[in-house]
């Protein structure tokens, strides 16, 4: 080590020589690593919940959990399958080996909704669902806000469908979705004085 110093010291246009070669080096390095603004990241995990109001988690796991693990374990594709259980409340995560290419990804997440629903049969009646989701990559990029004062809501309800029709023909626009759309509802009052006057 004191040879290293030592030849350090006596050869110090040698060392400022290596020193400004490892920078130089360093910096090149820096350089090529390759940089996205918006990096495209896989998403391989899928989840899957299922409800049953009031049931205590030892009976979700025999009922419910158990069966959705073994069909998700007929999927070769499934690496890991992780669970958490609460009353009334079960959610699956599953996990695709890293080895499963981005293309085969699709065809994997609905072979899980295909398997999901078959396992359907095998339920308690009264479960709500199994539930797929695999839009854990979806960013929301814009957020619209659509008003009409004077107009109608059903009015502004056309509006919007158009509008979202619209959004679909951009290049890059994957989904659009609509929030705080109202169900429609039609109010008859019934006046029986009238009614009896026409004879009804």
């Amino acid at each position: 080590m004191k040879s290293l110093t030592a030849l350090g010291i006596n050869k110090s246009r040698l060392t400022v020589l290596i020193m400004i070669g490892l920078i130089v080096q360093g910096l090149l390095v820096y350089a090529g690593i390759p940089k996205r603004e918006n990096p495209a990241i896989t998403i391989r995990n899928a989840q899957v919940t299922a409800q049953f109001p009031g049931m205590s988690p030892d009976r979700m796991e025999d009922l419910i959990v158990v069966p959705i693990e073994r069909k998700a374990r007929e999927i070769g594709e499934i690496e890991d399958i992780n669970a958490l259980i609460t009353t009334g409340s079960a959610v699956i995560t599953l996990t695709t080996y890293d080895s499963v290419s981005k293309q085969a990804l699709d065809a994997v997440f609905q072979d899980i909704r295909n398997r999901m629903e078959d396992v359907k049969t095998e339920l308690p009646d009264g479960t709500v669902g199994p539930f797929v989701n695999t839009n854990y990559g979806d960013v929301a990029i814009s957020t619209i806000a659509v008003t009409g004062e004077g107009f109608s809501y059903a009015d502004i309800k056309s509006s919007s469908d158009d509008l979202r029709t619209h959004l679909y023909t951009v290049e890059g626009v994957s989904k659009v979705s609509l929030f705080g759309v109202q169900e429609e509802r039609v109010w008859l009052e019934i006046d029986s004085r009238k009614l009896a006057a026409v004879g009804v």
